[in-house]
This record gives structure tokens, C-alpha cells and sequence, in this order.
């Protein structure tokens, strides 16, 4: 018998190497790798089906919150045009109302002028009148 550790081995030994079952042993093997590999692929086929999916849900709520984001831009923007109009009117308006009133007071103060020189023209003639007058009594007195 030969002892261990020699370079000498029995034939069951080598059974990988001999044995009638070595040819169907790598066509298992082979079809194991295979079918490995195929489960490899489906697994990063689904995963990437899944990113996918997972990107263009994003993408279409992105699109979805920028359509309601314009979508409220444009309706604050046609209320404040709205706003800033109605604004302008009244402004207008109560310009126009201010000027009226400018004009109505300017008209006012005219007359007033006018009727003040009147009675201040009035008193004057009055008082050269009565002047005279007394400078006549003084001269009949005198």
C-alpha cells in the first residue's frame, strides 16, 4: 500500500479526472452558469424596468407640479394685472375728481378776490366821501 502523501494516488483519487460522470457533471455545471447568468440578466432587466418606471413617474410629477406651478404663476399674474388696472382707474378717477375740485376752489377764491376788491373799492369811495364831507363841515364851522 503506498502511504500518504506521495506522489503516487489511487485511481479514486482522481475521480473528477476518470469518472464516466465528469461529462454530464460539466453540462450541469454548465447549465447551472447558465441559468445563473440568464437569472443575472432578468434581475438587471427588472431592476432597470423598475429605475424606469421610478424615472418617469418623477419626471411626470415634475412635469404635473410645473403645469399647476404655471398654471398658478399665470392666474396670480391675470389677478394682479386685474388689480393693478382697477387700481388705475380709481387713481384716474380721483384725479380727475382732485382737479375738478382744484378748479372749483381756484373759481371760488376768484370771486372772493373779486368781491373783497369790490367792497374794499366801496369803502374807500365811502371814506373819501365822508372826509370830504367833514372836511366841508369843518370849513363851514371854521
Amino acid at each position: 500500500m503506498p502511504r500518504r502523501g506521495t506522489s503516487k494516488s489511487r485511481e479514486s483519487d482522481n475521480i473528477f479526472i476518470t469518472s464516466p460522470t465528469s461529462a454530464s457533471q460539466e453540462s450541469v455545471d454548465f447549465e447551472l452558469m447558465k441559468t445563473v447568468k440568464e437569472m443575472g440578466i432578468a434581475t438587471k432587466k427588472r431592476r432597470e424596468a423598475k429605475r424606469n418606471k421610478i424615472d418617469n413617474e418623477r419626471i411626470r410629477r415634475v412635469q404635473d407640479v410645473k403645469g399647476r406651478l404655471d398654471g398658478l404663476f399665470e392666474s396670480h399674474r391675470s389677478r394682479k394685472l386685474k388689480l393693478q388696472q382697477a387700481q388705475w382707474a380709481k387713481l384716474s378717477s380721483l384725479n380727475k375728481k382732485r382737479q375738478e375740485l382744484e378748479a372749483q376752489i381756484l373759481a371760488s377764491m376768484t370771486a372772493v378776490e373779486r368781491h373783497t376788491m369790490n367792497m374794499a373799492r366801496e369803502l374807500d369811495a365811502m371814506f373819501v366821501g365822508r372826509l370830504e364831507g367833514l372836511k366841508e363841515l369843518e370849513k363851514k364851522d371854521g
